[in-house]
């Protein structure tokens, strides 16, 4: 995936379109029309590129978990 793909990927997901970044989006879903399958591979993407940027490390785990449950009591 080329990096401004991701870069709008991310963009989106935070809500943080641009008039630049707006017809972008309208010409690329045209040509590669939107699907689950685009979509889930879009964000694999984006997870692995993020997860690049922000290693996962053990405290992170562990942290995440302990949120979990928490939630769950």
């Amino acid at each position: 995936m080329h990096n401004r793909c991701c870069a709008c990927a991310y963009q989106l997901l935070c809500k943080r379109t641009t008039a630049v970044v707006r017809p972008k989006i309208l010409t690329v879903s045209t040509t590669y029309p939107i699907s689950f399958s685009n979509m889930t591979y879009l964000f694999q993407q984006l997870i692995l590129s993020l997860s690049a940027t922000y290693p996962i490390s053990s405290s992170n785990i562990t942290h995440i978990y302990q949120r979990q449950e928490e939630g769950e009591s």
